[in-house]
């Protein structure tokens, strides 16, 4: 039982994971005047500010997906430099506000052909859409999609947690059946006894002429 219960617990972080803060990011952050512009740009900037460096340290993703991003910190039009957990985004803006990222539905990213139906955090820098200048509603909602490799950990841990709670509760039935079994051999052994007992008690009766 407490196995299930630690893996129950283990599934929560998981796919809580996505939706959480992440304090360390707060160490990188950096204003700039203007993200990179490119592909090309965006690597020079990313190897400059090491995000792999804080990565081990890190315990909001795997440090794999600790990664420079460069995102409008609100409506004002402030852009900052941090290492935040990747995720995908699904057609919308994505913002970083408060150790965390924040989504804007408000603009639909992906009606415009410059921005891709599903793209990763740490790129939507790169889409015009995106820009802080367009940014315009304060409907911001956290990030909570699950990183693409990451639902494939998730699903496993689901089908170890089912394996797990089908064998727990199998042992559970066999061990109720055993128990149930031992009880009724002990009554009827009791009872057998008892019979021998009272036939004992006849033949020792003394013999009368």
């Amino acid at each position: 039982m407490e196995c299930i219960v630690q893996l129950c617990l283990l599934i929560i972080t998981l796919t809580t994971s996505a939706a959480q803060r992440c304090p360390l990011s707060a160490r990188t952050e950096t204003i700039v005047i203007q993200c990179p512009e490119s592909e090309e740009s965006t690597k020079i900037r990313a190897q400059t500010k090491a995000c792999y460096r804080l990565a081990q340290e890190q315990t909001c993703t795997n440090s794999s997906k600790f990664k420079y991003h460069c995102l409008p910190t609100d409506l004002s039009g402030n852009l900052v430099e941090v290492c935040a957990a990747e995720t995908y985004i699904y057609g919308v803006c994505v913002l970083y506000n408060n150790t965390e990222l924040q989504i804007n539905e408000s603009i639909n990213c992906s009606q415009s052909s410059t921005c891709p139906h599903r793209f990763l955090s740490s790129e939507a820098h790169l889409y015009k859409p995106c820009e802080s200048a367009n940014l315009t509603s304060t409907t911001y909602k956290r990030v909570t999609t699950v990183p693409e490799d990451d639902s494939k950990l998730h699903t496993s841990v689901y089908i170890l947690v089912a394996v797990t709670g089908t064998i727990y509760f199998s042992i559970g039935i066999l061990v109720f059946i055993i128990m149930r079994w031992t009880k009724i051999q002990r009554k009827n052994k009791k009872e057998v006894n008892d019979e021998e007992d009272i036939l004992l008690d006849e033949n020792d009766e003394p013999f009368c002429i």
